[in-house]
């Protein structure tokens, strides 16, 4: 279960395939393939069994080249589809679609088809999509498609009665005021809140509803009856919100508010406009000293540690996740690692390499006072032009503040805009928190969310700040927005897959866009304008194009056309030498080296026999002489594994997939540091091979597998191989934490940090470690009740299995966890009580040897 953005999103397995040449065959094609865990989506639970249903298809360099030179090659793909080896079984996969992020990305999905589910029938179940095909372009299509694709949770299933339709509003110019906002009553926002264990303050669920896709702001039961004149209704939704006909009558949500959300961030855009705006560099150089400081603050106070991975994107409680350094880090500061261990040092400085090396690119320097928060419409009317309302009132109050807002991406001076926050009984009473609500009256100019880069109320975040050091004494006049092209009927075209070649073809990776965007950033960051050049503000129009061709059916070649033609008159090409606005920000930005491992000194607390007293010499001797032998193996495939990275030639004709085990310890290495390298998919099959092997506790007791992680551990640091000894990584921090906390912390269910219990006594010094900060409460809050579990020292448990007539109360425990029942377990010595929602009621008590 993924608990990014405070939802439990659960988490599936589906097939990823990568299409290259064959090595033994040059005029040959061979499949890459292997499963990868995906968010769960309207798609995959409309399935038997998603991870033999779905597969996702990129294209290497070579498979770019000759498949996507013309579209008339890959129509010719998509009609044959592929065949792969899942299991021992050859299974036939046929094209799907793809959504607009899909597009982005450069990746399409196909569908393996049976007498139960056919592609055709999978796509009617979604609701009308071919009507959307029939009326524009498969572009549009696309993005239809990708609501049934979209990471979401069921919240609800609706009945018709469930929903009424109330009408959008219009700005004097013609701008939707409303688009893609509707309305929940408080109600069911409440019972929503409890079904999906989130905040009882949540206000703004992003939701997907058959055909619908948008917000739906949490309203006054009184307030929505006036609004939407429904006894019945529960949910009002706008014709904005209305994408086609048909569809699921589920609620499912796509995300929510943040309560008392965070710090934003800055980016090179929003820098070089607001350096435009006369905003001095200075305050720039103020808030990234900062933030640097920050940064060296985590090398030595774990707090600081632990509160600056809390806030990375990528740091889930959940112990299927794909792993990635932040999250190892995580684990390792929460189980007690002194900060000058080898392993948790060389890691830090790893991050900080990262961190700088995105800085330096991106210069995405944090801004205290500021927000990213969702826009939605005062339903109120009473809002003007120019007024805006925020209520975070555990960020300060903002009445009569002057607020700086934007959206990423911007690229014309006049796509950051200035509010006033003003204050009202009506508003307090009526305007949902933590968002910023914008003007909807007819008294407004333009619809104020599209005067920020052309946004709107669906789902897009706005950077908020009211630091006044950042609000510039006035902006520029919002950009004028193109009309929108005409749409490219397709109502003769030979075949849907034929123009979905077309358009994957031309638009695949945002290409166009890509280079639109890099051109523009050259002229804006060395010219003395700015982004205020002619010709960046004479770019911004095509780069808006380019942005929603998908939907709009742009005509690519023409819009390429015309870019060249633009592109052949830049000034970027005189500006080379110039000074750029933003040296002076890189410059202060270190620029860190490699740094070897500093050295081989082990952890006395993850000595195996000192660790683990009643595990006998000869178990001890056998996992020793099984390590010795498996080092040398992982050694030399990982070797092997790196030299491939460049030119993958493995055959899924000759390898079959074998399915990975869900277990506790599946691990992955998303951003490819554990090994000490950017390590390719190959590598990372090998580490996910000898833990799937080595460490699956759905087949070792846990404390074999704590024996076997130390001695691993002890032969990898004997002969200096950093990536073996901590392949064992989750056993080692339960060993460290068991040693340097009173009681120890336990992994439960979907969680898998290290959790210090909520009634332990309290630690010596020499024992103490950071609370749970108030995030991670937030985020564990809810059914469950973590209380002491003893480590048992009997012989027992280093062969039990749990598969006795009488079950191990241990595995009934993991079992109800991951199932998400409520759970409470107690632990008393060798008494061990589990009483479940399901009906669970166990006491066990283990007798020591």
């Amino acid at each position: 279960m993924d608990s990014r953005n405070g939802l439990k999103k659960e988490r599936v397995w589906l097939l990823a395939a990568r299409l290259h040449r064959s090595a033994q065959n040059t005029d040959s094609w061979d499949i890459t393939s292997r499963r990868r865990w995906e968010d769960a989506s309207r798609a995959t639970r409309a399935v038997d069994d998603p991870e033999k249903r779905f597969l996702l298809l990129s294209f290497d360099k070579d498979a770019e080249r000759f498949f996507l030179e013309t579209s008339e090659k890959l129509h010719r793909l998509l009609k044959r589809g592929i065949s792969v080896d899942v299991d021992g079984v050859v299974l036939r996969f046929t094209f799907l679609g793809y959504s607009e992020s899909m597009l982005g990305a450069s990746t399409m999905m196909f569908f393996h088809e049976d007498d139960k589910f056919t592609v055709k029938g999978l796509l009617e179940s979604f609701g009308a999509l071919d009507a959307v095909f029939r009326r524009s372009s498969y572009g549009k299509y696309a993005a239809r498609l990708g609501l049934s694709f979209s990471s979401t949770v069921v919240a609800r299933k609706l009945q018709q009665e469930d929903l009424v339709k109330i009408e959008d509003r219009f700005a004097q110019d013609g701008s939707c005021t409303t688009d893609g906002v509707g309305l929940i009553t408080d109600s069911l926002a409440q019972e929503i809140c409890v079904e999906l264990d989130i905040s009882s303050n949540t206000s703004i669920f992003q939701c997907r509803l058959a055909g619908i896709k948008g917000l739906f702001v949490r309203t006054p039961d009184a307030d929505f009856l006036r609004i939407a004149r429904s006894r019945t209704a529960k949910l009002a939704y706008r014709p904005s919100m209305y994408k086609y006909d048909g569809g699921p009558l589920v609620l499912e949500v796509n995300a929510i508010s943040k309560v008392a959300p965070g710090p934003a961030r800055l980016n090179i855009q929003f820098i070089l406009i607001l350096l435009a705006l006369k905003v001095k560099v200075a305050v720039f150089e103020t808030l990234l000293q900062a933030q640097l400081k920050k940064i060296a603050d985590i090398f030595s106070n774990r707090e600081e540690a632990i509160d600056f991975l809390e806030r990375g994107d990528d740091v889930l409680l959940d112990s299927l996740a794909e792993p990635s350094l932040r999250q190892d880090l995580y684990e390792m500061l929460y189980a007690g690692f002194d900060l000058n261990e080898p392993r948790l040092k060389w890691a830090m400085q790893k991050l900080q390499q990262l961190i700088f090396k995105r800085l330096r690119e991106k210069l995405n320097i944090e801004v205290p006072d500021s927000a990213y928060l969702f826009g939605v419409a005062d339903e109120t009317e009473t809002l003007q032009a120019g007024e805006v309302y925020v209520n975070m009132s555990r960020r300060g109050n903002l009445i009569g503040r002057t607020l700086l807002v934007g959206k990423n991406p911007a690229y014309a001076p006049g796509d950051l805009q200035i509010f006033k926050v003003v204050d009202s009984t009506l508003l307090r009473s009526s305007c949902p928190a933590d968002c910023i609500v914008f003007a909807s009256s007819r008294s407004c100019p333009r619809s104020p969310s599209d005067t920020i880069s052309g946004a709107d109320l669906d789902g897009d975040k706005y950077f908020v700040t009211w630091d006044p050091q950042l609000v510039p004494s006035s902006v520029h006049s919002p950009q004028p927005r193109p009309k929108l092209a005409k749409e490219d009927l397709r109502l003769a075209i030979e075949s849907k897959v034929q123009a979905a070649a077309e358009v994957f073809v031309a638009q695949r990776n945002k290409m166009l866009l890509g280079q639109m965007s890099n051109e523009w950033l050259k002229v804006a960051e060395f010219s003395p304008d700015g982004p205020k050049h002619p010709w960046c503000i004479g770019l911004v129009p095509l780069l808006e194009r380019a942005l929603d061709m998908a939907k709009t059916g742009d005509d690519v070649k023409q819009l390429r056309q015309e870019f060249r033609a633009l592109a052949f008159v830049t000034p970027a090409k005189n500006l080379f030498g110039s000074p750029s606005h933003l040296s002076t920000l890189r410059a202060l930005i270190p620029k860190s080296a490699d740094t070897p491992f500093e050295h081989w000194t082990r952890d006395p607390h993850l000595d195996a026999m000192k660790s683990l007293p009643s595990v006998s010499q000869d178990a001890y001797k056998r996992e020793m002489a099984m390590a010795r032998w498996l080092i040398r193996n992982f050694n030399s495939e990982l070797a092997e594994a790196l030299n491939k990275s460049e030119n993958p030639t493995t055959s899924l004709n000759s390898v079959s997939i074998k399915k990975v085990e869900r277990s506790d310890t599946e691990r992955r290495n998303k951003e490819g540091e554990c090994s000490g390298t950017e390590r390719s998919s190959q590598a990372d099959d090998v580490t996910r091979k000898y833990i799937n092997m080595h460490f699956n506790d759905s087949k070792d007791s846990e404390m074999l597998l704590r024996l076997r992680a130390a001695v691993w551990y002890e032969v990898g640091y004997a002969h200096q191989r950093n990536a073996f000894a901590w392949i064992g990584q989750r056993y080692l921090c339960r060993l460290k934490a068991a040693a340097t906390t009173p009681r120890e912390p336990i992994s439960i269910g979907n969680v898998s940090l290290p959790l210090i219990p909520t009634t332990s006594a309290t630690p010596t010094a020499s024992q103490s470690r950071p609370p749970l900060s108030q995030a991670s409460q937030d985020t564990l809050g809810g059914p469950w009740t973590f209380v002491r579990q003893q480590q048992t020292d009997s012989a027992e448990s280093l062969t039990s299995t749990g598969t006795d007539e009488t079950p191990d109360i241990v595995s009934v425990l993991l079992r109800c966890t991951q199932q998400q029942h409520k759970v409470v377990f107690e632990s008393d010595g060798p008494k061990q009580k589990l009483v479940c929602s399901c009906g669970v009621n166990m006491e066990q008590v283990r007798v020591n040897d």
